[in-house]
């Protein structure tokens, strides 16, 4: 029987393996280029997982700071096939923007409670 710790690393390299073919077969998810807005129509069926983890697929790509730094930028939204549909707004590109500050706060804020611990080991075995 595996555990729950095995099967979380099982499912996570299927996902990433997916998201890896996803890529090389789609020019618009390896680019990070805006999505047309209601695309998980379109991945659903192209994704070979289960419903969940196809949207652990989606949040993936929809949500790295390559994507979002691109979203933030503006421009056009494309559907899989790399034609336009659509266009990023304002509001959109705001939202994106405040996303992308959020992770940068988040990952300092990582990165500070990282070294506090790193500090404490060191004073407990210098004593």
């Amino acid at each position: 029987m595996t555990s729950p710790k095995t099967k979380y690393i099982v499912e996570s390299t299927t996902i990433n393996s997916e998201l890896k073919r996803l890529k090389a077969e789609y020019l618009v998810l390896r680019t990070h280029v805006p999505l047309a807005i209601g695309i998980r129509s379109d991945l659903i069926p192209v994704i070979n997982l289960n419903s969940r983890n196809s949207r652990k697929v989606i949040r993936l790509i929809c949500s790295c700071d390559a994507y979002l730094k691109n979203l933030a930028g503006g421009g056009d939204r494309f559907g899989l096939d790399g034609r336009v549909n659509g266009a990023v707004t304002e509001a959109e590109m705001k939202q994106a923007k405040e996303r992308l500050l959020e992770v940068k706060i988040n990952n300092l804020s990582e990165e500070k409670s990282s070294t506090v611990n790193q500090r404490a080991k060191l004073t407990r075995v210098l004593g």
